[in-house]
């Protein structure tokens, strides 16, 4: 059944001071920040965030930092805000840095409805103290506790396509077929939170899918999915990277650019290093 939306104002008001909230994002990329926006102005406190990282001071996870709502984060890092840094040596706030592949293992078993995940990292480092251990076949393992949340707060952006460029791992096939169609079929593509993240509705593409899927032979075969790989590559719809020997930063001269005016959370001396756009 689908359900109907709420105002942001009416969601910050659902979530109570003191509540534990996974806040979605990496270093402000991708946070909800007209959630964040609304527990600011509503006066959030005593919050426990969990994600992984609190941004920079004016985006993201770093907005309600900066206004006091939290009293505790359970993070991968906090390296890029130094208010936090600040709170934190004071002891206006607690911080557990959290090894990042664990925060998402935790998450993870937090959800699935499990006790806990068995990991080596931190072993023989401060991240194991006051942690049980267990040894199996002769190696060391911590035990990490599931985390859980009250609220989660994700900003709704692959669904409904609402991105510039998305980097994804796309499963091969010995003998592709049919998981193609669900991939770049048009029909797809008007299906809300289906694997066709580009929104491909193309009649070319269609008509090779056809193509693959009435397939006899193995040389009509690979004809086909050659044929369908220059069209999605020379429509921009993929962009393969993975196994390149070189790293892309635009694929085609004229077709990308950067903004005018860099946004908030662009800062040089930090990796984030660049934006870019399609030109329309």
């Amino acid at each position: 059944m689908r359900k109907s939306a709420i105002a942001v104002e009416a969601a910050a008001q659902l979530v109570p001071d003191g509540a534990r909230v996974m806040i979605g994002g990496f270093l402000g990329v991708g946070s909800p920040e007209r959630l964040i926006d609304a527990l600011v102005a509503r006066g959030a406190r005593a919050l426990t965030i969990i994600g992984n990282d609190t941004a920079y001071p004016t985006v993201g996870v770093g907005k309600l930092i900066e206004a006091g709502c939290v009293a505790r984060v359970e993070v991968s890092h906090i390296g890029t805000n130094p208010t936090t840094q600040r709170l934190m040596s004071a002891g206006a706030i607690e911080v557990e840095l959290i090894p990042q592949g664990t925060l998402a293992e935790r998450i993870r078993a937090g959800g699935s409805g499990l006790g806990g995940v068995l990991t080596p990292t931190g072993v023989g480092t401060v991240v194991a103290q006051g942690k049980q251990m267990v040894e199996i076949d002769g190696a060391s393992f911590l035990i990490e506790k599931p985390l859980r949340a009250d609220f989660a707060l994700l900003r709704k952006r692959l669904d409904v396509y609402d991105f510039d460029l998305t980097s994804a791992r796309v499963p091969g096939s010995d003998t592709p077929g049919s998981e193609l169609v669900a991939r770049f079929g048009s029909e797809s593509a008007a299906t809300e939170g289906s694997s066709n993240l580009m929104g491909v509705r193309d009649p070319a593409v269609d008509a090779l899918l056809e193509k693959v899927m009435s397939a006899t032979t193995r040389p009509a075969l690979v004809v086909s999915l050659r044929a369908l790989d220059r069209v999605l590559r020379h429509g921009h719809y993929a962009v393969p990277h993975y196994y390149a020997g070189t790293f892309r930063v635009a694929y085609r001269a004229g077709k990308f650019a950067q903004p005018a005016v860099a946004p908030d959370y662009y800062q040089p001396e930090a990796w984030l290093v660049s934006t870019w756009w399609r030109k329309k």
